[in-house]
């Protein structure tokens, strides 16, 4: 209850704030709180009544992996993926998910890889996952006549580009490296894949205010990226710069409290 107090004549007295009548309370049980479905439940409800939907298993495949919201003994997301490359074998968007999910299996990630380019070898999603698959198989070589083949046709495709750098640094060519991102980073500086490579690139070179200018930027495109916001607290410790860094750890406790 609450009270208000009112002065009348030189005393002051305590009076209830209260309705001079009250309604007839509610009686029964509680309401129920309502249970609402998970993302991966949802898409799991739809594709049991429509089980035939490749596609949309396909993205079940995609959910799963992202979340891991599933045992790795049986590896649903893998299973789900590669049922939904057989049952459409000529659509490239499914072969490329198969491969995505198998980032574990780098044969089984290459077979539908090769998959994908049977069925359209001019993709630069597919011809980037083979370069790509080359890096992780260091094969440096085959992967930067793939990126620089695909960057002829899509010359600001940023995918290639960054392996392209990737493959160049794999070979020890660290200065062409370091050319070619901060000329693709002059031409393209949205995209925060390219800005990450930048901020290495200034990292490495020493170039320390050019490296904190290129963290904000990359963080104005990506603001909940805790990652990027921990290597720019950790520039500005060995920057001297505690205060700055100690904002910049206050924003990733604010983002994620159990980081």
């Amino acid at each position: 209850f609450y009270f208000r107090a009112q002065r009348t004549s030189s005393e002051q007295r305590l009076s209830a704030a209260l309705p001079e009548s009250v309604g007839p309370l509610e009686r029964g049980l509680h309401p129920e709180p309502i249970v609402l479905p998970t993302m991966t439940e949802a898409i799991a409800k739809r594709i049991r009544s429509s089980p035939g939907n490749a596609e949309l298993r396909s993205n079940y495949a995609v959910v799963l992996n992202w979340h891991k919201t599933y045992s790795e003994v049986d590896r649903s997301a893998i299973a789900e993926a590669e049922r939904a490359a057989r049952e459409q074998p000529n659509n490239m968007a499914l072969q490329l998910t198969a491969a995505v999910v198998h980032s574990d299996d780098q044969n089984a990630r290459r077979h539908f890889i090769d998959r994908a380019l049977k069925i359209n070898n001019t993709d630069p999603w597919a011809r980037y996952g083979m370069a790509r698959s080359d890096l992780d198989l260091n094969h440096p070589q085959s992967a930067l006549a793939g990126a620089e083949s695909l960057l002829q046709l899509h010359p600001d495709f940023v995918p290639a580009i960054v392996a392209k750098a990737q493959a160049l640094e794999a070979l020890g060519e660290r200065a062409a490296a370091s050319i070619f991102v901060n000329e693709a980073f002059r031409r393209i500086h949205t995209v925060p894949s390219l800005a990450r490579e930048a901020i290495a690139v200034s990292r490495r070179l020493e170039r320390h205010s050019e490296a904190v200018d290129r963290f904000q930027l990359a963080l104005a495109l990506r603001f909940d990226d805790t990652n990027l916001r921990r290597g720019l607290a950790t520039m500005f410790e060995d920057m001297g710069r505690i205060n700055d860094a100690m904002v910049q750890y206050e924003k990733i406790h604010k983002l994620d409290v159990f980081d």
